[in-house]
C-alpha cells in the first residue's frame, strides 16, 4: 500500500500522554497519523489536507471536542470522529453520536486493543462511504456519457455533410472532455476538410501549423505520401459561456484518435487537454468510442447507406454498455440497502440510547435534589417523632390514673374506712398531680399534627417515586397544573430559602402528554430560575391557554442571560457554571423533551433584570 493510499489519522488532545498511547499503538499499522494540542491547531491542519478519521478529546483549553466535530462535519460529512474523554459520562456519548460522532471513548482507557478495534471499525466504515460516493460519482458520469452519445446518435441521423457533422461532434466531444484546441479531419475519395475549435483565438500562423500536424498525422495512418497539407480547416470557438485564452501545444501533445472503418483510414479526431492536463484511461476509453462512432457514422454518409441503420448502430452499443451499467448499479443498489438495514439498527439504538439519557439526566437531577427533598422529609418526621415521644408520656400519666380508679374501684369502702367524699377528694388530687385535663385536651392536638406529618411524607415520597418513574411508550392525559405542583414539592428546599414563588395558574385542557418527562422540563426550569438569583428574588409561574395550545412561563428576577450566550443555551454541554456544577445537558433535555412532544420553547432575556422561559404544548 502507498502512502497515499495509507489511512489519515488525525489525534486531538492536550495531554502528550494521550498522543503518545495512540502512537504506540497504531505503531506498525498501514496508518498516516498526525497529531494537534488542540482544536485550533486540528482546524489548521484540516484546512490543509483531508482526514479519515479524527479522535479528539472533548475537553481542551481552546475549542472544545464538540465544537471541532460540529466542524469537522461541515467541512467533510465523510470524514468520521472518534470522541474520548475522562470527565463526561455516558451521557456525552450520546450527545456526541447524536451529532455525527462514530464513537465515544473514556478516558482512562479500559483496553487499547478495545480503542484500536473502534479505530479500524471507523476507518472501515469511512472506506464504504468513500467507496460508496466514487461508485455513485462514477455510475452518474457513464450515465451521462452514454446519454450525450446516444443524443449524438439521434441528430447524427440527419447530417448529410462533412462541416455540421463535424461541429457536432465537436459540440458533443467538449462535454465529454473539455478540451483546450480540437480537430477532425475527414478524408473523402475526392476531398479532405476539416474543423477545429478552440478555446482561444486561432492565428494564421497557429491554423497552418494545426493542419501540418493533422496533415502529418493522417499521413502516418494511410501511409500515403499524398500531399495532404493542403487542405480547407474552418475554425470556430466551441460553445461556452467564458472561452479561456492559452497557447495551443505542438505534436507532442494532445490525444490522436484514428477513425476507421475495415482497416480504412477514414478521417483523424485530435483533442488537447484543457491546462496542460492528460486524459485518463477512463477518458481515453471513451474518446476511443467516439472514435469507432465516427468511423461508422462517417462510413455510413461516404457510402449513402441508412441514416437510421447507423443510428440504430450507435443505439445498440450505447444500450449494451448501458446494461453493463446496469449491472454495476444493481450491485451499488445491493450495497446500499445492506448499508440502509445498518443505518436503521444504528438509529434504533441511537432511539434507545437517548431515552436512557432522559432516564439518567432525570436521576442525575433527583440526586441533586436528593439533599433538600430529605430535609423536606426530615421536617414531619422531627416533630412526628418529638409528638411520639409526648404521646409516651401522655400514655404513661393515663395509666396512672386508670391504676388510682381502679384501686377504688376494687377496695371495699368498708376496708378503707373513708368517706366517699375523702376517695373523691384523692382521686381529684390525683388528677391534677397528673394534669389530666392537658392530657387529654394535648392529645387530639398532637394526634391531628402527626396526622399532617406523615400525609406530607407520603406526599413527597409519592411525587418523588412518580418523578423517577420511566415513562411508558404511550402517552397519558395530565393536567399542567398538577404536573407543575408535583414538581414544586420535589424542588421546594432548593426554592423556599431565596425565592418568593407566585403561582398564576390558568384553567387548561388536559394535555396528551409523558408527565415524567413534563416534570424534569419544569424542575430544570425552576433551579435554573433559583440558581439565577443571588440573594432574594421571585419566580413567576403563569399558565394559560392559546388557542390549541397550553402555555407556561417561567420568570425570575435574576442576573440573566448575555445576549452572545442566548443561541447557545440548548446546546449539549454548554454550561456557564464552574468545572463540577453542571454538565451542560439540562437546557439540552429540556429542548429534546419539548420537541419530543411537537411543542416548543423561547426566552427572554436581559442581564440583571431576569429571565422568561416560554413553553407551548398542543393539547393533542
Amino acid at each position: 500500500m502507498t502512502t497515499a493510499q495509507r489511512p489519515r489519522i488525525l489525534v486531538v488532545d492536550d495531554e502528550k500522554i494521550i498522543r503518545s498511547l495512540f502512537r504506540k499503538t497504531l505503531a506498525g499499522k498501514e496508518i498516516e497519523l498526525s497529531e494537534a494540542t488542540g482544536g485550533t491547531e486540528a482546524l489548521t491542519m484540516i484546512g490543509q489536507r483531508e482526514f479519515d478519521l479524527v479522535i479528539s478529546d472533548i475537553r481542551m483549553p481552546d475549542i472544545d471536542g464538540v465544537d471541532l466535530l460540529r466542524e469537522v462535519k461541515k467541512r467533510s460529512p465523510l470524514t468520521e470522529v472518534i470522541m474520548m474523554t475522562g470527565y463526561a459520562s455516558e451521557d456525552a456519548a450520546i450527545e456526541a453520536v447524536r451529532l455525527g460522532a462514530y464513537d465515544f471513548l473514556k478516558k482512562p482507557f479500559e483496553s487499547m486493543d478495545k480503542v484500536l478495534l473502534v479505530t479500524e471499525n471507523a476507518l472501515e466504515k469511512q472506506r464504504l462511504q468513500k467507496k460508496n460516493r466514487d461508485l455513485v460519482a462514477d455510475l452518474r458520469r457513464k450515465v451521462f456519457e452514454l446519454q450525450v452519445l446516444y443524443d449524438l446518435g439521434e441528430k447524427i441521423v440527419d447530417v448529410s455533410g462533412f462541416s455540421q457533422l463535424a461541429s457536432l461532434i465537436l459540440d458533443s466531444l467538449d462535454k465529454l472532455a473539455p478540451y483546450e484546441t480540437a480537430a477532425i479531419v475527414f478524408r473523402g475519395k475526392d476531398e479532405i476538410a476539416g474543423v477545429v475549435k478552440s478555446t482561444h483565438d486561432i492565428s494564421a500562423d497557429e491554423e497552418e501549423s494545426i493542419r501540418n500536424i493533422l496533415a502529418q498525422k493522417l499521413s502516418e495512418l494511410t501511409k500515403l505520401d499524398a500531399p495532404f497539407e493542403r487542405f480547407d480547416i474552418r475554425v470556430c470557438p466551441p460553445e461556452r459561456d467564458e472561452p479561456q485564452l492559452s497557447t495551443p501545444r505542438g505534436s507532442d501533445g494532445g490525444v490522436f484518435i484514428p477513425l476507421n472503418k475495415s482497416e480504412n483510414v477514414l478521417g483523424l479526431l485530435w483533442i488537447v487537454g484543457e491546462a496542460d492536463s492528460d486524459f485518463g484511461p477512463e477518458e481515453r476509453c471513451t474518446l476511443e468510442l467516439l472514435g469507432d462512432r465516427l468511423a461508422t457514422n462517417i462510413s455510413r454518409i461516404l457510402d449513402e447507406r441508412s441514416r437510421q441503420k447507423a443510428a440504430n448502430q450507435v443505439l445498440f452499443s450505447a444500450n449494451r454498455l448501458l446494461d453493463a451499467q446496469n449491472e454495476e448499479l444493481k450491485k451499488v443498489n445491493d450495497e446500499l440497502l445492506r448499508a440502509n438495514k445498518e443505518l436503521e439498527k444504528a438509529n434504533s439504538e441511537i432511539k434507545m440510547a437517548q431515552a436512557k439519557l432522559l432516564q439518567q439526566e432525570k436521576m442525575a437531577s433527583i440526586g441533586i435534589l436528593a439533599a433538600g427533598v430529605a430535609h423536606e422529609i426530615n421536617n414531619p418526621i422531627g416533630y412526628i417523632h418529638s409528638n411520639m415521644g409526648t404521646l409516651l408520656k401522655y400514655v404513661d400519666k393515663v395509666s396512672q390514673m386508670f391504676g388510682a380508679y381502679e384501686e377504688v374501684v376494687n377496695a371495699p369502702v368498708s376496708e378503707t374506712g373513708e368517706s366517699q367524699q375523702t376517695v373523691k377528694a384523692k382521686l381529684e388530687k390525683k388528677k391534677a398531680d397528673l394534669r389530666i385535663s392537658h392530657v387529654i385536651e394535648d392529645l387530639a392536638a398532637l394526634a391531628r399534627e402527626s396526622a399532617e406529618g406523615t400525609t406530607k411524607v407520603k406526599k413527597i415520597v409519592s411525587d418523588l417515586k412518580n418523578f423517577a418513574h420511566t415513562d411508558d411508550d404511550k402517552k397519558t392525559e395530565a393536567d399542567v397544573n398538577e404536573v407543575i405542583e408535583t414538581t414544586l414539592n420535589i424542588v421546594w428546599n432548593e426554592l423556599k430559602y431565596k425565592t418568593e414563588i407566585v403561582k398564576n395558574y390558568g384553567s387548561l385542557t388536559r394535555v396528551s402528554c409523558y408527565p415524567t418527562q413534563l416534570n424534569q422540563v419544569f424542575m430544570n426550569l425552576l433551579v435554573n430560575a433559583a440558581q439565577a438569583i443571588k440573594e432574594k428574588g421571585k419566580i413567576v409561574i403563569t399558565t394559560r391557554m392559546n388557542g390549541d395550545s397550553v402555555v407556561v412561563s417561567v420568570a425570575d428576577d435574576g442576573c440573566g442571560i448575555p445576549k452572545e450566550n442566548l443561541n447557545k443555551i440548548f446546546d449539549p454541554f454548554f454550561t456557564t457554571k464552574p468545572v463540577g456544577k453542571g454538565t451542560g445537558l439540562g437546557l439540552s433535555v429540556v429542548y429534546d423533551i419539548i420537541q419530543r412532544h411537537q411543542g416548543r420553547i423561547e426566552v427572554k432575556s436581559e442581564v440583571d433584570k431576569g429571565t422568561e422561559f416560554i413553553v407551548s404544548l398542543p393539547v393533542s
